[in-house]
């Protein structure tokens, strides 16, 4: 009935807790932009000059929560881990010009 913990057994659970996190990470920034309000998130994007940051608030959020509740179920990894790394390349370089315009 019960079976021991081999290499075999311990190579499929290892990326669970890697997933667990990043999807919920994921889910939590989507959640957060919107029920902040997504005129805030829209309005920061304004700032940094995304085009059509109404449309953009609602795709991020969107992307962000319902991609990080795939990657926390396990689903459909090829098909949503494209639009979440395109979401974080936005990210990560706009972010990084809103950063040095603070300075």
């Amino acid at each position: 009935m019960f079976r021991g913990w081999n290499q075999e057994s311990w190579s499929e659970w290892t990326l669970l807790p890697l997933r667990l996190i990043i999807g919920f990470g994921f889910m939590v920034h989507g959640y957060a932009k919107l029920s902040a309000g997504p005129q805030k998130f829209a309005s920061m994007l304004q700032t940094i000059g995304v085009p059509a940051p109404s449309l953009m608030v609602w795709m991020t959020a969107l992307v962000e929560f319902f991609g990080g509740l795939a990657v926390l179920a396990g689903a459909f990894i090829p098909i949503v881990s494209i639009p979440l790394a395109i979401i974080m390349l936005v990210a990560m370089f706009t972010g990084s010009h809103l950063l040095s315009s603070w300075e």
